[in-house]
């Protein structure tokens, strides 16, 4: 009897394995097709061509967060609100939503390489097309659905190594803006937010961003000028009962990428 336990043994391992691989196996399958995050194409393509969320008239900054089982989808419209839709009639390669906008229904359609989502507002003829983002872009919890449209669109833009200039424009010190919305030697703060789309957008002509120390905060107008980035403070020119209106006052910072 006891020549056969390591046989008796070998065999409740294997199956104890088997019963356990097909458990994960359940529980871990492969996710929809149809699941993660999809950023506006055409959003992404102003900006490339304009260069400044301020310049980009008529595009929204729409983001499609599809859940793992693909049955839920929210529409994201970065710095601005979320609604969530329930998905029907899902094949492989197309579902549909009621009442997604002013059509009855739209139909959503995933291409061949798996990479673009895109579906037809029928009522203006307009194809809205979008770009699946990496999973390393949803970090930030929006209404708890995990969004990626500003982590992407801050590594596109803005996240760099800089050396922030004194008024000699010499190398003063070294900056860095991260992706993820933080600074790094910046005396001062610990957080920027680009203004991409929202009410911030009308309140000025120009590009907002956002500095913060977690506790207090200030705005700043900021522009490119021969491959230096410039801060301005703000000046308020609206009256008192309006919305605020944000001109460029005086120049506060300079940064030069760190090549």
């Amino acid at each position: 009897m006891l020549k056969n336990l390591p046989v008796i043994f070998t065999i409740c391992s294997l199956f104890i394995f088997g019963c356990k691989s097909k458990s994960e196996n359940k529980t871990t399958g492969a996710a929809d097709p149809f699941y993660g995050n999809w950023i506006s194409i055409n959003y992404r393509d102003s900006l490339n061509i304009y260069g400044s969320p301020g310049k980009i008239k008529n595009v929204d900054l729409d983001e499609l967060i599809i859940n793992y089982t693909a049955d839920s989808l929210c529409l994201n419209v970065e710095g601005v609100e979320t609604h969530v839709f329930k998905i029907i009639g899902k094949s492989a390669t197309t579902f549909r939503i009621n009442k997604f906008n002013q059509d009855e229904f739209t139909e959503f359609a995933i291409s061949s390489d798996g990479k673009e989502l895109s579906y037809l507002y029928k009522k203006y003829n307009q194809k809205f097309r979008f770009f699946k983002a990496e999973p390393k872009y949803a970090v930030k919890i929006t209404n708890g659905w995990r969004t990626a449209a500003q982590l992407y669109f801050n590594e596109l833009t803005f996240a760099a190594n800089y050396l922030l200039l004194n008024g000699d424009g010499k190398p003063a010190s070294k900056v860095a803006f991260t992706s993820y919305g933080k600074i790094e030697g910046l005396q001062g703060y610990t957080e920027f937010s680009v203004c991409y789309q929202g009410d911030c957008r009308s309140m000025t002509d120009g590009d907002l961003i956002t500095l913060s120390d977690g506790a207090s905060s200030d705005n700043y107008i900021y522009e490119w000028n021969k491959g230096v980035l410039i801060f301005y403070s703000i000046s308020n020119t609206a009256l008192r009962d309006e919305m605020p209106h944000y001109e460029k006052a005086t120049e506060i910072f300079r940064f030069k990428k760190k090549m």
